[in-house]
């Protein structure tokens, strides 16, 4: 249940993360002979558009993708397990080839359909921006969770370094090599982030100033009014969205505000196919990230301590004049 300290800093080597998890449960390879369509359309063989590939394993707690299908269909993800395709080298470092991600070169880790082995229980961990840093009227604030498993049986992860830089500056790349991971990312389709207005701290909303669904926005990405997951640049799938303070409807927009990551009990959605998929809860938050709570680090580094129950964990914060 503990993670190392440091492993919850910028990762210097994503096969390290076997060291990070939660709850256990027994659980299979996927079948890698499924055929995935690519995210994007192809040229020569390879994408036409580059997108993440992932690198750590990730469990489809309710069996969907990341655009709402059934994973035996299509996950959302780049490319397919088992079909690595590596030619072009970012920088040789020591000998050692390494290829950026995303490039032209495509991987994909192992993954798992949770509906096969009952309720997904999980670990929430907010972003460290979330529960370290101090916001302004004027802040742009990226609302960023994980939910992560430790897996009974190890999946295949690709292992991954950053070479350094700064937000989407940074560069993440592999050498192609993999290894047996003991932890996996969990994505639920009955996600939903909601961010109110508290009348003081601790107090009561007054107002909502955002609440949707992952399953409102199949497909979405980037810096849009929508919440949604992704693959980022380390190889991993995480819930993000980029909230503009300056966007609440309110002549006085400091105070505190309560940010929910909350599992709703159940969806139905029209996918992109035209076909009716519904999602039964099948997941669970069982614990938060030791390093969000209080005393976790001296001196203490920790300015908002998140909450959790069983499908629920929220985050107040506090915004400041300019």
């Amino acid at each position: 249940m503990q993670r190392s300290a440091g492993l919850k800093y910028l990762v210097v080597l994503v096969a390290s993360l076997m060291l990070w998890g939660c709850s256990k449960k027994a659980t299979s390879i996927v079948d890698s002979t499924i055929p995935q369509r690519d995210v994007s359309a192809t040229m020569g063989g390879l994408p036409s558009v580059y997108t993440n590939c992932l690198s750590l394993p990730v469990v489809w707690a309710e069996g969907h993708g990341l655009t709402g299908e059934d994973v035996s269909h299509f996950t959302g993800l780049r490319g397919n397990i088992g079909d690595a395709i590596f030619t072009t080298p970012y920088t040789t470092i020591d000998g050692v080839d390494l290829y950026q991600n995303p490039s032209v070169n495509q991987w994909q880790a192992e993954w798992l359909d949770g509906t096969t082995v009952g309720e997904v229980g999980v670990e929430v961990d907010w972003a460290d921006n979330m529960t370290r840093s101090t916001w302004t009227v004027r802040s742009k604030v990226r609302v960023e969770v994980v939910m992560f498993e430790n897996l009974a049986t190890p999946l295949k992860g690709f292992s991954m370094q950053s070479l350094g830089g700064i937000s989407l500056n940074e560069i993440f790349v592999t050498d192609a090599t993999t290894y047996a991971s003991s932890l996996a990312t969990v994505y639920s389709n009955v996600a939903r982030l909601k961010i109110e207005k508290l009348d003081a701290q601790n107090g009561t909303p007054t107002l909502t100033v955002y609440d949707s669904p992952v399953y409102d926005a199949y497909g979405v990405d980037g810096p849009v009014d929508a919440y949604s997951a992704e693959t980022n640049m380390g190889g991993k799938v995480i819930y993000g969205f980029n909230w503009d303070v300056r966007t609440v409807p309110l002549t006085v927009k400091t105070g505190w505000y309560r940010l929910s990551f909350i599992l709703d009990a159940g969806a139905t959605v029209t996918d992109a196919d035209g076909v009716v998929q519904t999602y039964t809860r099948n997941t669970k938050l069982e614990s938060l990230n030791p390093l969000d709570l209080f005393g976790a680090t001296v001196p203490e580094v920790v300015l908002y301590q998140p909450t959790l129950s069983d499908y629920a964990s929220t985050l107040d914060i506090y915004i400041k004049a300019k």
